[in-house]
């Protein structure tokens, strides 16, 4: 998907769950749109490095963030 306008572009959004299935797929979603990407996951940090560096190198350096926390637990977030 390539969008000419990025409606996203200056905003920030934080995805849990974003290393993997729809999740992922939101967070390519905002990138496209613009967003910068901060991605939560538990487990498989080597999906949501992937996709950050990924993001990266097609959208520049910043666009995505891994961070590895369980929002389930509040001294996590």
């Amino acid at each position: 998907m390539e969008l000419t306008k990025k409606p996203l572009e200056g905003k920030r959004a934080l995805v849990t769950g974003g290393n993997r299935n729809i999740g992922e797929a939101i967070v390519r979603h905002l990138a496209v749109a613009g967003a910068s990407v901060a991605i939560n996951y538990v487990e498989e940090p080597e999906l949501a490095e992937a996709l950050v560096k990924e993001l990266n190198q097609q959208f520049g350096e910043g666009t995505a963030h891994a961070i590895e926390a369980d929002i389930s637990d509040q001294t996590q977030c």
